[in-house]
């Protein structure tokens, strides 16, 4: 029993299992499986929550989206547009699910129609722990 469950967990055995087959396939790696299964769901989590935007904004963003590098470790500060993007949207979409009026804009990224106010989000995900002090100063601008 492992944290007051019951060992072995079927349902994450299941998982395990279908993992472990997709690992054995020749050509694949656990870090594509990996990124494959996160990127996938987020892309279905922002598909599903997605704020109505203008045609042009949502394929701009989308444009942004799948023109990044396919794995993170690949990321560079030039190339993190991609991912950064997807933050936006998942954000913007996760505030629209649970019932909050969210438009996704340009700048800011997203404002939220409150009952008594805007609530406007820069949102950044720093590349590395230098550009946070940067990253702050240009969002409070």
């Amino acid at each position: 029993m492992a944290h007051g469950f019951d060992d072995p967990i079927p349902r994450i055995q299941f998982h395990l299992a279908i993992l472990g087959k997709l690992r054995d396939q020749p050509g694949v790696g656990s870090d594509e499986i990996l990124w494959s299964l996160v990127e996938a769901t987020e892309l279905a989590d922002i598909y599903c929550s997605l704020p109505i935007m203008l045609p042009k904004t949502l394929r701009d963003k989308f444009r942004a989206i799948l023109d990044g590098p396919v794995n993170p470790q690949q990321e560079t500060s030039g190339s993190n547009l991609a991912r950064n993007t997807v933050f936006e949207l998942a954000l913007a979409g996760w505030l629209s699910h649970k019932g909050i009026p969210t438009r996704i804009c340009h700048n800011p990224d997203i404002s939220c129609e409150m009952p008594d106010r805007t609530l406007f989000i820069q949102c950044k995900r720093p590349f590395s722990r230098r550009s946070i002090e940067m990253n702050i100063k240009r969002a409070c601008k």
